[in-house]
């Protein structure tokens, strides 16, 4: 299943940890209950901005994984990784050193993607929409980039 709930902004949640807990809290465990008894498997939220503090909530909460993990609202996954390791992680990937060419992409990749792929539980995607500063021969080098360290590190 596939939640969208934009929670935080650049600097963090929208709402206090305290209020989440006990407002909306109590909501999720009931909404995850009832997919998981109907066969979902998996429970994905979507949450702009850095939502860092909200992370143990929504995993109490019953949600497996997260996405988008905006780069510019200071989310680095590597560090996610170590706090939540069950935590299923989706993006991460700074869509801005994505437009600046081969050269900024093979260090965007190379150092966030060999922790993480050997770590497991992700899936590596740009932090948010692919903006139109992507040219579309970069976009293609970040997939083969990333392909060809996906294969490395089996």
């Amino acid at each position: 299943a596939f939640i969208w709930e934009d929670m935080a902004y650049k600097n963090g949640p929208l709402i206090s940890p305290e209020f989440f807990r006990e407002f909306m809290l109590p909501y999720y465990k009931d909404l995850t209950s009832y997919l998981r008894s109907r066969g979902i498997k998996w429970i994905i939220l979507d949450s702009d901005g850095n939502i860092e503090r909200l992370i143990p909530l929504f995993m109490e909460g019953g949600v497996d994984g997260l996405l988008p993990f905006e780069c510019a609202a200071g989310l680095d996954i590597r560090e996610i990784r170590k706090m939540y390791p069950s935590l299923r992680i989706l993006g991460g990937i700074d869509k801005m050193k994505i437009a600046k060419g081969k050269g900024a992409i093979n260090k965007e990749l190379e150092g966030k993607l060999p922790f993480m792929f050997s770590k497991g539980g992700y899936i590596p995607t740009l932090d948010h929409h692919v903006p139109p500063e992507i040219s579309y021969s970069d976009f293609k080098y970040y997939l083969e980039r990333t392909r060809e360290i996906y294969s490395s590190s089996k």
